[in-house]
C-alpha cells in the first residue's frame, strides 16, 4: 500500500478534503488497491513529522498553511515544509489552502511542488490528483528501489565478511541517508553490525528496524 499524508488542523476540513480526494482513487479499481490516505492534525512539536512521515512510509505529503486555526501550536505549514525538506528533498510536498497567500508563503514557495487553493483544486481535482500520484508513485518507486539495493549490499557484506570496496561502502552509506537511517556511524561499525545480523534477516523491513534500534 502507498500513503498519501494529509495535515489540517480542522477536522471538518480535513475530512472533507479527504473525501475529495478518495473519488478519483476509487474511480479506478487497480488504484483503489495502491493507495490509502492518512489524515493527521498538527503535531505540538513539530519535530515529531519526520518519524511520522518515514513510520507511515508516506509518499505524498497534503499540507494546509494555517494549522494554528483550530489547534494550539505556534507553526505554520510552511515552517514544517522547511524541515522536511533537509529530511526527505525528493518528497512530493502539496498545499491546499483557503487562506490567502500571505507574504510568508509566497516567499517559501520553492519548498513545495506546488501550491493552489481549495478552490483550484476543487474545480480541477482530476487532474490535480493525477498529479499528485505521478508524483508519488516516482518517489515510491525510487524509495522501494533503494530499500531493495541496500537489502542486497547487507546480504553481499556478508557473504564477503564486510571486505568490501569504499564505493559499496559509500552506497550503503548514501542510502541510508535517504532511508532516513539518520544516526551516523563510522563504516567499520556499520559493517559489523551489517555482518551479523543480515545473514540472519532476510526480510528488509526487519533489517531497517533493526538498523535503527542499533544505531541509536
Amino acid at each position: 500500500m502507498r500513503y498519501i499524508g494529509l495535515i489540517d488542523d480542522r477536522e471538518v476540513t480535513r475530512t472533507s478534503l479527504k473525501l475529495s480526494l478518495r473519488v478519483p482513487l476509487l474511480a479506478n479499481g487497480k488504484e483503489k488497491q495502491e493507495w490509502d490516505i492518512i489524515d493527521i492534525e498538527p503535531f505540538k512539536d513539530i519535530n515529531e513529522y519526520i518519524g511520522w512521515i518515514s513510520e507511515n512510509e508516506i509518499s505524498i505529503l497534503i499540507i494546509d498553511e494555517k494549522l494554528n486555526e483550530s489547534t494550539v501550536v505556534n507553526y505554520l505549514g510552511h515552517n514544517v515544509v522547511i524541515i522536511l525538506r533537509d529530511a526527505f528533498p525528493e518528497l512530493p510536498i502539496f498545499c491546499i489552502t483557503a487562506a490567502k497567500r500571505e507574504p510568508d508563503l509566497n516567499d517559501n514557495y520553492k519548498y513545495y511542488n506546488f501550491i493552489l487553493s481549495k478552490d483550484e483544486f476543487q474545480e480541477r481535482r482530476d487532474e490535480f490528483v493525477n498529479l499528485f500520484i505521478k508524483s508519488g508513485e516516482d518517489f515510491y518507486r525510487k524509495y522501494t528501489e533503494k530499500k531493495d539495493r541496500l537489502s542486497e549490499i547487507a546480504d553481499f557484506m556478508a557473504d564477503q565478511n564486510g571486505d568490501v570496496s569504499d564505493e559499496i561502502k559509500n552506497e550503503a552509506d548514501d542510502i541510508r541517508d535517504f532511508l532516513m537511517l539518520t544516526h551516523k556511524v563510522d563504516s567499520s561499525s556499520a559493517e559489523a553490525w551489517l555482518h551479523e545480523f543480515s545473514s540472519k534477516v532476510k526480510n528488509f523491513e526487519d533489517i531497517l528496524e533493526k538498523i535503527n534500534s542499533e544505531l541509536k
